[in-house]
């Protein structure tokens, strides 16, 4: 009562993370940016129980994260890439942006957005390396090692340290205190044909707790080794979100340094701003495309890549070979996206409209991250004809379908003595507080306050949603 056990087949090739249970937690999906060509999967890494290949069919693809939390015990933090987070005691207590100071903080992460609240899928598509040395936000872009040796040094997408990594650990961490914590004592990362989620519906409905969430800019990230001043820094920033150099924008809003040097940087971004029209924003727009278009094209040329459909470097002898491998019978996609050509995460185009950013001020249980987990990154332009074969028929189907319902019986058999067994303590009133009967009395538990205070009847006819004595949420409801 309360809970829902759901099965799904999962679609995409996604990397789940599993409770000791059996039940889903979190996924993330690869997902080519908005109008890219190519496609991307992630699959086992051959020979390594805790690595992942993450595989696109095109060289130089712009991609998306997404992240999903599945359950429905809270907000969770995923981290891709960079280091462990832990607990900061002179800043645990903070309720302010301090409270992302010292270890709490993941600095070196890819991924820019990194909340996942519950049942709604994060897109994230902004490299958060690359935002954090500039402030300014530009897609995710994999790169093969082979065009990348081509690259000269500060050219698009590599920026410095950190662009064109090809390897980022995982990190999930459950909200401290939270209903998911649990099942965060052991985890495991797989690629499951399918899943089981287990969730209350009621608590996605109907009001929500209250959260922190503050707004950072992005001119806080300005570093301050370039050795600009402050109205320097500000002008360089909102102009490279446009793609123009500096001495464009002041141009366009005919504004001097001489004018802007007297003013505090907060003032001299809302003077930029108020100075440029509709029109001017997309001339400058239009400007920065076609100047990211002129450098991606040189960018190509120097790598040697002619085609989207050509490796660079690669024979069109060298390909078929490649493809005949990996189209063998028997082999598992793991063992097709291990024939993929190393591949770095670089920065791409710039993104409009990304400057702020949303901060939630939230506690995590940095002590209960997730199973270890890498994920690697290639290029292998010959798998697409691959990813075909794994379509499963409607034989297979019936299979999983059952399978999963094997599953779901025998996790609904244990389950009610498992949230029992979580309850600290129960607290029993002497009537039903809806019918106000004492004879019967109460005959279940609600899950997680663990007040006994109504008749199982009189709950499923009043489809209560939080407990009427501490206004709890109801998350389960355990029958005598």
């Amino acid at each position: 009562h309360g809970e829902a056990f759901v099965g799904y087949r999962v679609k995409g090739h996604a990397m789940v993370l599993i409770s000791e249970g059996g039940t889903a937690l979190a996924s993330l999906h690869l997902r080519p940016a908005h109008k890219a060509s190519g496609k991307a999967l992630i699959a086992r890494k051959p020979g390594d129980p805790t690595g992942f290949l993450g595989v696109s069919t095109v060289d130089g693809l712009a991609f998306m994260l997404v992240m999903t939390n599945l359950t429905t015990d809270g907000v969770m933090m995923m981290d891709i890439g960079g280091e462990l987070r832990h607990r900061e005691p002179q800043f645990w207590d903070r309720n302010d942006k301090t409270f992302w100071s010292g270890r709490h903080r993941n600095d070196r992460r890819l991924n820019r957005s990194n909340i996942l609240w519950p049942m709604t899928p994060n897109v994230c598509e902004d490299s958060f390396m690359h935002y954090q040395q500039t402030g300014a936000s530009r897609q995710l872009q994999l790169l093969s090692h082979t065009s990348r040796s081509s690259l000269t040094a500060g050219s698009v997408g590599s920026s410095g340290s950190g662009e064109g990594e090809g390897s980022f650990p995982l990190f999930v961490y459950p909200k401290y205190g939270s209903r998911a914590v649990s099942r965060f004592q052991k985890t495991v990362w797989a690629c499951p044909e399918s899943i089981i989620v287990v969730g209350t519906p009621a608590l996605l409905d109907g009001p929500t707790e209250e959260h922190n969430i503050q707004l950072e800019h992005p001119l806080s990230r300005r570093p301050a080794q370039e050795g600009l001043g402050n109205w320097e820094a500000v002008v360089s920033t909102l102009a490279d979100a446009f793609g123009v150099p500096p001495q464009r924008l002041l141009e366009v809003t005919r504004l001097s340094g001489d004018s802007l040097a007297p003013l505090p940087a907060e003032l001299v971004h809302e003077v930029l701003v108020q100075k440029l029209s509709g029109d001017d924003i997309q001339a400058l727009l239009n400007e920065g495309r076609q100047r990211d278009d002129s450098l991606a094209s040189n960018h190509q040329a120097a790598a040697g890549v002619a085609t989207p459909g050509t490796m660079p470097g690669s024979s069109a002898t060298q390909q078929v070979a490649t493809a005949s491998q990996s189209s063998g019978d028997g082999h598992s996609l793991g063992e097709l996206a291990g024939a993929a050509t190393p591949a770095g995460v670089v920065a791409g185009r710039r993104l409009m409209g990304h400057g702020v950013s949303r901060l939630l001020i939230e506690r995590f249980d940095f002590e209960r991250a997730s199973a270890d987990a890498r994920l690697h990154f290639g290029v292998h332009e010959k798998l697409q004809s691959s990813m075909a074969k794994t379509l499963v028929d409607a034989q297979e189907t019936e299979q999983l379908k059952l399978d999963v319902a094997q599953q779901i019986d025998a996790l609904r058999a244990g389950r009610r003595d498992v949230l029992f067994d979580s309850i600290c303590s129960v607290y029993e009133t002497n009537e039903c507080v809806i019918c106000l009967r004492s004879d019967p009395r109460p005959n279940c538990v609600l899950y997680q306050c663990g007040h006994r205070c109504l008749h199982l009847k009189c709950i499923e006819s009043s489809q209560l949603r939080r407990c009427p004595v501490c206004r709890a949420p109801i998350a389960a409801v355990l029958p005598d």
